[in-house]
Parts: structure tokens; sequence; C-alpha cells
């Protein structure tokens, strides 16, 4: 509706001509522009078309068709949300009129004849306050929707507390991906979400068909910065994931509460994503050291199982010959060198055998550190 200030257009209604004609020439010299009509039918059906371009209303109470009670009430009706300033002009001014007027939606009651320094007094007094009221008005607006969003912020905040507690009992990043994307979709958001590890990459929508566009504008932009706008889309990245808003809205303030609440949902996923990455090195460790403690056991058994032997061949050696000595007839020379000989393998492999202690000390020590890391981890 145009300003009040600027607009100075007022609607005279009355079935007497005469006054209509009185009250157009006092007003006309006080600024005004006059439209008219004879009864509330009419004048309603003239501010259907041209309700934006008047800044007043004086209405005679008794008239045919319909009288100004009606006429009041009928306005304040359709237009409850932009009220402008309605004056009943009458020359009944009893208490009973007056209140009849007021309940009917009327903002004033003015005597006839019409005195014209009253009436802009009276005027401008309304003026002043539709335009407190219409202040008013926009403040508690203002005031809702920033309620509103306070509320649908506290609402967000609760579902991603409610992620946090559920994120927990996932096993996998596949979960973790169509945990997030539920989330997403109770904020009205269509996202697709990617999760890079150093084996593989998980892509999970939630219509279990991510595009190869989705894919490969989700590994173009996720070096990008935290944030990456195009269109009516945003690629929000982290250190092991990326999520892509596909439905962005298009007003600014919403674009900031929906960066705000996804933020805090991404900074939710990428907790648990760093504990699943941990969980996964983990088990890979686990099976690292299950491979090298199997590997050490083994070993150790093999090495000690060849001293065993080595040990009883060098015994089975020695018998033999103590038994060849006595039945091939040698000499006594013949018989020190062949013992010098024997002994000097025996002493070789001694020590081979002593070396084979000092190797046996070192893997048990290997295997000793390497159970308790097992059991740490």
């Amino acid at each position: 509706m145009t300003s009040n200030k600027l607009n100075k257009t007022v609607l005279l209604v009355d079935d007497d001509p005469t006054v209509i004609t009185v009250n157009r020439a006092k007003l006309e010299k006080l600024g005004y522009t006059i439209v008219d009509s004879a009864n509330g039918a009419n004048a309603l059906e003239y501010l259907n078309l041209h309700y934006s371009e008047i800044c007043a209303i004086i209405s005679d109470v008794e008239m045919p068709e319909m009288d100004g009670y009606k006429f009041c009430t009928a306005v304040r009706d359709k237009w409850c949300d932009d009220r402008i300033p309605f004056i009943f002009a009458s020359s009944s001014n009893s208490l009973e009129d007056m209140v009849e007027g007021f309940e009917a939606g009327g903002d004033d009651y003015v005597g006839k004849p019409l005195l014209p320094e009253v009436f802009q007094i009276k005027l401008n007094s309304l003026l002043e306050k539709k335009e407190l009221q219409s202040g008013l008005s926009e403040q508690l607006k203002e005031s809702r929707d920033v309620a509103f969003q306070a509320m649908t912020y506290t609402s967000n905040l609760g579902q991603i507390l409610q992620f946090l507690q559920s994120s927990l009992k996932v096993k996998n990043f596949t979960e973790l991906g169509k945990l997030a994307i539920e989330v997403t979709n109770s904020f009205s958001l269509n996202c697709v979400i990617q999760f890079r590890t150093a084996d593989k990459v998980f892509n999970i929508s939630n219509s279990d068909k991510v595009t190869s566009i989705e894919v490969n504008v989700m590994e173009m932009t996720y070096k990008k910065g935290r944030m990456f706008d195009f269109g009516c889309r945003t690629v929000i990245n982290y250190d092991d994931f990326s999520l892509l808003i596909k439905n962005m809205p298009s007003d600014p303030a919403s674009v900031g509460n929906v960066k705000d609440t996804v933020s805090n949902l991404c900074n939710a996923i990428q907790v648990r994503a760093k504990l699943l990455l941990s969980d996964d090195v983990s088990a890979k460790k686990d099976e690292l050291i299950k491979t090298v403690n199997n590997s050490m056991s083994g070993i150790d058994s093999s090495l000690k199982h060849m001293q065993h032997d080595n040990l009883s061949a060098a015994e089975q050696m020695m018998d033999a010959l103590d038994h060849a000595m006595l039945t091939l007839g040698l000499t006594e020379e013949q018989e020190d060198t062949l013992r010098g000989i024997t002994n000097l393998f025996v002493s070789k492999s001694e020590k081979i055998f002593a070396k084979g202690k000092e190797i046996n000390k070192e893997l048990d020590h290997i295997i000793e550190c390497v159970n308790p890391a097992s059991k740490v981890a």
C-alpha cells in the first residue's frame, strides 16, 4: 500500500449529495483528493479496486442498502491486515452510537457538519498511530521469524545430537553415510556423501545410486576449501569426506541457516569418521602383529629343531667313530688324527649352537614385545 504520508485520497461515503459536496470542498482546501460513494455497498465495490490508493474513509452511519456500521465491519473483515483510518460522521453523537461504531471497527467519531481542522487533527493522529502499529507489527513479525528460526535451529541440533548417539552403533562407512543422509533428509535436503580412506572411496545417497557426475564433482572440489558453491548446490569438505547438497535454498538468509546447521552435522560426522578410521588402523595393526608373532614363533621353533638335530648328529657321529676305530684296526696315530678332525667338527657345531641360543634369546625378546603390543592395540 502507498505510504499514508504521500497518499492523500479520502473516500467520502454519504447518501446525501449536499453533504458530499460541502465536505469535498472543505477537504480539498486541506490538500486532499476526494472520491465519493452513496452507500456502503458501492463503496466496497470501489475499494475492491482502489483500496491501496485510499488514506482514510469518512462514512455516514444511516444509509440505504448498507449502513455505515455494516460497511465498516465488511472493510475490517476483508482488509484485516492493512487497516486504514475509518471515521464515522453523524449528526448523532450519543454514547450508544459511538460504542456501536467502535465495535464495528471504527477509529473515531466526528459530528456533522464536518469541521476541517478537527478532521485534520484526528486524521493526523490516526495516521501516526497506524504508522506506529505498522512498525510494531513489522517488529513482531521479525521477532516471530527469529523465534521460528531459533526453534528450527534447536530442532535441528536435536537431530544432530540424535545422530551422534546413533552413530556410535555403526560399524562401517556405509552405515555412517546412510545415517547422515537420513538426517539431511529430515532437513529437507537432497544430499550425497563421499568418504575417502586409504584403501577405498564410499559414495552414499538417499537413492542408493550416485551418478558419475556427482562423484566427479566431489572428487574435483574437495580440495577447494571448506565450502564450494555452484548454482543451487554446495559441497562441504572435510578431511575424510565431502557432502554435496543438491537443493540449496535461494534466499541468502536460508542459505546461511542451512550452512550453519549442516556444518554442525558435518563436525559430528567427522568425529565418527575419525573413530572408524582409527578402528580400521587398529584392526590392521592387530593383523600385522598376529602375522609377525606367528612368523617369529615358527622361526623360533624351526631354529630349535635345527639345533637339536645338529647336536644329535654330532653325538651319533662320535659314537659311530668310536665303534669304527675298534673294528678297523687303525694305528694309534691314525685314531688321534681322526679324533682331531671329529673334535674340530664338534667344536664348530657347539659354536653354532651357542649362536643359536643367542638368536633364541633375541626371538624371545621380540615375541615378548609383540604380545603386549597386541594386547594394548
